[in-house]
C-alpha cells in the first residue's frame, strides 16, 4: 500500500483473504473502492509498494506467486499511474526475493530495495542494496558501506526528518538454520548505510513482519505492531504499539485507542488527510484472525478555532483573543492582525484594546514546523462606551455585633473589568475585583459604608450606605403586605411577610383561615373561593428561635343582585373664583363594588392630588379650570365625573351681604356621569353652564 498523490488517493494492491492477489483498491474521502484497472500485475505477494516521487508513479517489485506448497519467486517491476498498471522492462533487476522491502530515498531521489530471502521462506537471506531511478535498477551494495546483516520481515520507510531512509529490526539470519529477532536501527543517506542503534535511544522491542511508513505531517517515520515469534510457522502477534522515528531518535507514541495486535499489515501515509492509514494484517500465520479493518493515525491537517471574550466589547476594554490549534507539526508560530492598523501580536493568546467603535475583522494565522499555515478571521463588534453607573445593595442594614452583612455593588457601562474599593466606616477597607463582599462589626454604632467603583477606562462612581449595629437585637417584627384586602369571590390575593430586625428568617408558616393547606415561603398567592371574613396569619421564626405572628383581614363578598350602578359625583369647594384662589374637588362614588380607585387625567400643574378622591387646585389668572375624574370599582367598571370653574377677572369686589369675606361658600356645581349613560354635553357647554350658575349667585349691584 502506498500514497499516490498524482492520482489523489492511497493505493492498495492484493487481497489474500479473498483467495486472489490481483485487486487494486483506492482509499479516498474515507472510503474504499475497487479500481478494476485494465491491466494488473500477476497474482503474487510483493516486496512492498512505494510512491516514486521522482517519476510520479507507484512502484512494486514482485516476489512469490502462491502455488502451495512451493512458491514461484518473481522479479517483475510494475508501475501504477493514472488508474492503470504498466510492467516496466528493466535490463537489470534484483533477483526474485521474498520479504525484502521498498522505500523511497528522498535525499537521492530514488527507490531503495533491501534484503529478503531468495528461496521462499527458508533462505539464504540477503543484505543486498538496490536503487531504482529513472526506470532502471542498480545494485549499489558495494558502495553502500557497512550494510545491515542479512534479514527479512523488517520495517523500512522514508525518514521525513532527514530526507533519507530508516530500517528497523526483522529476522536476522546468521546461518541457514540460525536466526534471531532484531531491534537494531539503520539509516541510509547519500548512498551509505549507518548503524544508529546506540544513539537512537530506547527502541521498539525485537520483532519482524512489522510495518513502517513515512509521516510527513509529523516529520517522522511511523512503526506499528509486528510479530515477536520466530523459528515456527505459527507467528504470534507481538503488540499494538506505535513508535515514531524523528531526528535520529525513537519515541513511543502509542495512543490509548489502538488497532488490535497484528503483523503483516499495510501502512501508508495519506496526503489528503495528513494521517497514516493502516489496514489488513493477521495473527498466527494468518490462520488465526485476518483483519480488514481501517485505521487512521496522526494529527491530521493543520487547523484551529478562534474565540474572544468578552463578546460585548466596548472601546478601551481589554479583549482576549485565544486560539486552539490541532494537526500539523509542532512547534507552532502565531500571528494576530486586529484590523485597526495596530501592530500585530504573537502567541496563542493575545489581548487588545480598540480605541474607537466599529466592526473589526481580526485575522489569526498559525504556521507549523514544516512551514504549513492555516488562517481564519472573526468579526469583533466594538461599541461606544456607555456611562459608568452603579448601585449599592446592603443585604441587612440592622445588625448585631459580629453579624456579617453582604454588600453588592452592581456596575454597568464604562469599560470592564471593574475594581471595587470598599470602606466600611469602622476604619477598615479592602479592594476587590468582584462586585460582592461581606463585613461584620466589632462594636455597636451607625456606620457609613462607601465603595468606589472604578472601570478600566479610569472612570469612577462613588456609592454610600448606612448600617446600624447594636449589642442586642431590635424587636423582631413582622407585617403582612397584601395587594388587595376585599372583593368578590374567587378573590386571588398576593401576600408577603415583611420582616424587620431580629436575625435571619429561618421559616415561614402561612394559614389562610379557610381550611386550605399551609404554605412556607416569604411570598404566597392564595385564592379565596367563598364569601367570608378571613384572618390570614403569617408566623415567622428567625435563626435565634424567636417567632412572631402577623395577621391581615381579607373580606370576600359576592355583590347582591340589583346593586346600584357605579356613579361619581364631583363636588367643587371654592371660597372665591378670583385668580390665585384655592379650590378643591371631591369625587364621591356610589354603587358598583367597592373599593374604588381614582384617576385625575389631564389636570394642570396648578392642581395637586390623586390617586385619592380629592384634588386641590389654584385658579389660573384667567379662563376656565376644567377637571375630570375616572373612578374604577373592584369589578373594573369605570365612571367619569367632570366639573369646571370660570375665573373672575380682577376687579373691585363686593362681598355678598350674607357671607363674610373670610368664610367659605360651597357652590355645589355638580354633574353626574355613569358608565354607558348617553352624555351629549360638550366641554364648552359645560363651561357655559357652570359660568351661568356662578353668575346667578352673584350679589346684585
Amino acid at each position: 500500500m502506498a500514497d499516490d498523490p498524482s492520482d489523489g488517493y492511497v493505493l492498495l494492491f492484493g487481497d489474500q483473504s479473498a483467495g486472489s492477489y490481483v485487486y487494486s483498491w483506492a482509499f479516498e474521502n474515507g472510503t474504499w473502492r475497487n479500481l478494476s484497472p485494465a491491466h494488473s500485475p500477476p497474482s503474487a505477494s510483493y516486496n512492498g509498494m512505494v510512491y516514486d516521487a521522482a517519476d510520479s508513479e507507484v512502484v512494486i517489485f514482485g516476489v512469490e506467486a502462491p502455488s502451495w506448497p512451493t512458491y514461484e519467486l518473481m522479479n517483475e517491476t510494475w508501475a501504477f499511474h493514472a488508474g492503470d498498471w504498466t510492467r516496466l522492462d528493466t535490463p537489470v533487476a534484483p533477483p526474485g526475493l521474498t520479504r525484502g522491502l521498498l522505500a523511497y530515498n528522498a535525499g537521492d531521489h530514488e527507490v531503495l530495495f533491501f534484503g529478503g530471502a531468495n528461496q521462499s521462506q527458508n533462505g539464504p537471506w540477503l543484505n543486498d542494496t538496490w536503487a531504482f531511478q529513472g526506470g532502471l535498477w542498480t545494485n549499489i551494495t558495494a558502495s553502500a558501506g557497512a550494510t545491515p546483516p542479512p534479514r527479512a520481515g523488517f520495517g523500512m520507510s522514508s525518514d521525513p526528518s532527514s530526507g533519507g531512509t530508516v530500517l528497523f529490526g526483522g529476522q536476522v539470519i546468521r546461518s541457514p538454520s540460525i536466526g534471531y529477532l532484531a531491534n537494531d536501527t539503520w539509516t541510509f543517506d547519500h548512498g551509505s548505510w549507518t548503524n544508529v542503534t546506540r544513539t537512537a535511544g530506547p527502541a521498539p522491542s525485537p520483532r519482524w513482519l512489522t510495518a513502517m511508513a513515512d509521516d510527513p505531517s509529523a516529520s517522522a517515520a511511523l512503526l506499528f505492531g509486528g510479530s515477536w515469534g520466530s523459528g515456527t510457522n505459527d507467528y504470534p502477534p507481538g503488540g499494538s504499539d506505535t513508535w515514531e522515528f524523528r531526528n535520529g531518535t525513537w519515541t513511543n507514541v502509542t495512543p490509548v485507542l489502538s488497532p488490535p495486535a497484528r503483523y503483516q499489515m499495510a501502512l501508508s501515509y495519506d496526503a489528503s488527510t495528513g494521517t497514516v492509514l493502516l489496514t489488513g494484517g493477521c495473527t498466527w500465520s494468518c490462520e488465526g484472525q485476518v483483519f480488514n479493518d481501517t485505521w487512521l493515525f496522526g494529527a491530521g491537517p493543520l487547523w484551529g478555532t478562534v474565540s474572544f471574550a468578552p463578546r460585548a466589547a466596548v472601546v478601551g476594554a481589554s479583549i482576549q483573543f485565544s486560539a486552539i490549534v490541532t494537526g500539523g507539526l509542532p512547534p507552532y508560530s502565531f500571528n494576530w492582525s486586529f484590523g485597526d492598523g495596530s501592530p500585530n501580536a504573537t502567541g496563542v493568546v493575545a489581548s487588545h484594546r480598540f480605541s474607537s467603535a466599529g466592526n473589526y475583522t481580526v485575522t489569526f494565522q498559525v504556521t507549523d514546523a514544516k512551514g504549513s499555515s492555516w488562517n481564519t478571521s472573526v468579526v469583533c463588534a466594538v461599541a461606544a462606551i456607555q456611562p459608568l453607573t452603579a448601585s449599592l445593595s446592603i443585604g441587612q442594614a440592622q445588625l448585631l455585633v459580629g453579624q456579617p452583612t453582604t454588600l453588592t455593588a452592581s456596575a454597568v457601562g464604562g469599560v470592564a473589568p471593574y475594581s471595587y474599593w470598599w470602606k466600611f466606616g469602622d476604619g477598615t477597607s479592602e479592594t476587590t475585583s468582584y462586585d460582592q463582599t461581606s463585613h461584620s462589626y466589632a462594636a455597636p454604632g451607625s456606620f457609613t459604608i462607601s465603595v468606589a467603583v472604578n472601570d478600566s477606562g479610569l472612570d469612577q462612581v462613588f456609592l454610600t450606605g448606612l448600617v446600624n449595629v447594636s449589642l442586642t437585637p431590635l424587636p423582631f417584627t413582622v407585617t403582612i403586605a397584601a395587594d388587595r384586602t376585599s372583593g368578590p369571590p374567587p378573590l386571588t390575593v398576593k401576600l408577603t411577610a415583611l420582616v424587620s430586625n431580629g436575625t435571619v428568617p429561618e421559616g415561614y408558616v402561612w394559614s389562610f383561615g379557610d381550611g386550605s393547606p399551609q404554605l412556607a415561603t416569604p411570598t404566597v398567592t392564595h385564592t379565596f373561593l367563598a364569601d367570608g371574613i378571613y384572618d390570614v396569619q403569617a408566623s415567622v421564626k428567625d435563626v435565634a428561635g424567636e417567632a412572631v405572628t402577623a395577621s391581615v383581614t381579607i373580606s370576600v363578598e359576592t355583590p347582591t343582585a340589583g346593586n346600584a350602578p357605579l356613579w361619581v359625583q364631583l363636588v367643587l369647594h371654592a371660597g372665591s373664583n378670583l385668580p390665585g384662589s384655592p379650590v378643591s374637588f371631591d369625587a364621591v362614588a356610589t354603587g358598583g363594588v367597592a373599593p374604588y380607585s381614582y384617576l385625575w387625567p389631564g389636570v394642570p400643574s396648578t392642581c395637586v392630588g390623586g390617586p385619592s378622591s380629592s384634588l386641590n387646585c389654584t385658579l389660573p389668572p384667567f379662563g376656565t379650570l376644567v377637571v375630570s375624574v375616572v373612578v374604577t370599582d373592584w369589578d373594573g367598571t369605570t365612571a367619569t365625573g367632570l366639573s369646571s370653574v370660570s375665573v373672575q377677572p380682577s376687579a373691585p369686589h363686593v362681598a355678598p351681604s350674607n357671607v363674610s369675606v373670610n368664610s367659605t361658600v360651597e357652590v355645589p356645581l355638580l354633574i353626574w356621569v355613569s358608565l354607558g349613560a348617553a352624555l351629549a354635553v360638550s366641554t364648552a357647554a359645560l363651561g357655559v353652564a357652570v359660568v351661568s350658575a356662578l353668575t346667578d349667585r352673584r350679589p346684585r349691584s
